[in-house]
């Protein structure tokens, strides 16, 4: 990587814990949040040398926070990271990955380098407790496949064609993971039994989430041993494992004509990659015509790897292991209000997914 810009970021380094904080500044109302990181985003952006009158407006204020940046004649996305979730180093293997997919003919959003050659930066501002790692992306003129809020009360034979153009970009990216070695410096977190099931799981602690009741938290302690052992039947070989995106939803999959461009590599890392698939199809996981979603899918997903028989019959495993990571995420993010429009309907297909299982 020596003709490469510098990964690391530029001004003081952060906190290397990645531990899940809740802060303040978490509490405030989103619209404060929104001002107080849009003042760190400029602040921030003082660091690229886009010239004067740049103009910055919000995109969306979820995990991460984007802005849309207009420079010059052109557009950009300007990510400010979460607190505390990746390291510096986990940042730069992101790079490092979504470099690799560019070069195999996958369009990914390339970040755009600061004036120091960092590809992201560190910057502070008042009512920002910590400080945040912020980076500067190549705009993708696109519009999103689906959007997850919409995708829920349609049907999985409408969208039939798009969970095949989702499968398909999907078997190709794992694709590559199977043929690709990391180098030494890559690091991310692995989406294993460790980040997924007790005693901590990365995304929350799922049976600490208030709306379960005591019948379906008993339900989810029992079936933790057996997907324990079912995570070790499958194991971790190449074939099954790899890096995934992790988040594989309609909004991460932007369409201009025949151009599939995949964003928002925020939790790649190493994983199962019917994790992958699973995360597609969750949220129809309950549905009456699951099963043609399921096919769209899986025929899209072979056009591009494989993906045997065998294999799918651990596609439950990780149906249920995604709805967990669920709970846990609207249990960490019980205020917003994404976690209050999804969570009935996140226990509702947990419940029965783990029913299931336990049969």
């Amino acid at each position: 990587m020596k003709n490469d810009p510098d990964t690391t970021g530029c001004e003081k380094p952060v906190d290397e814990t990645g531990a899940n904080t809740i802060t303040a500044f978490d509490k405030c109302a989103e619209p404060e949040q929104i001002t107080r990181l849009e003042v760190l985003a400029r602040s921030a952006l003082e660091q690229w040398d886009l010239g004067a009158g740049a103009r910055v407006e919000l995109v969306q204020h979820r995990e991460n926070t984007v802005f849309c940046v207009n420079a010059g004649g052109r557009r950009y996305a300007l990510r400010v990271h979460r607190a505390n979730y990746h390291s510096d180093a986990e940042l730069a293997s992101e790079f490092i990955w979504t470099r690799h997919l560019n070069s195999v003919k996958l369009r990914t959003p390339q970040p755009v380098p600061a004036r120091c050659g960092a590809l992201f930066v560190h910057a502070d501002a008042e009512g920002v407790p910590e400080t945040r790692r912020v980076d500067l992306l190549e705009w993708f003129e696109g519009r999103p496949l689906g959007k997850l809020e919409e995708w829920l009360d349609e049907s999985p034979e409408t969208l039939a064609p798009s969970l095949e153009i989702a499968g398909r970009l999907m078997g190709y990216v794992n694709r590559q993971a199977r043929h690709w070695t990391p180098p030494a410096e890559f690091t991310r977190r692995q989406w294993d039994k460790h980040t997924l099931l007790r005693p901590d799981p990365f995304w929350g602690r799922y049976w600490e989430l208030e709306a379960l009741s005591p019948e379906q938290i008993a339900r989810l302690e029992r079936a933790e041993p057996l997907l324990q052992n079912d995570l070790k039947t499958l194991g971790k070989d190449p074939d099954h494992f790899g890096i995934i995106h992790a988040d594989f939803i309609p909004d991460n999959l932007l369409v201009d004509g025949e151009t599939v461009c995949l964003i928002d590599f925020d939790d790649m890392g190493p994983g199962w990659y019917l994790y992958e698939m699973a995360s597609l199809l969750f949220f129809f996981a309950d549905h009456p015509d699951y099963a043609c979603g399921l096919e769209a899918a899986v025929r899209g997903y072979r056009q591009e790897h494989t993906l045997s028989d065998d294999a799918l019959h651990y596609l439950p495993v990780f149906l249920l292991l995604r709805g967990m990571a669920f709970l846990g995420w609207v249990h960490e993010r019980s205020e917003t209000e994404t976690a209050a429009f999804v969570t009935p309907r996140v226990i509702a297909i947990v419940d029965k997914l783990v029913q299931e299982y336990l049969r």
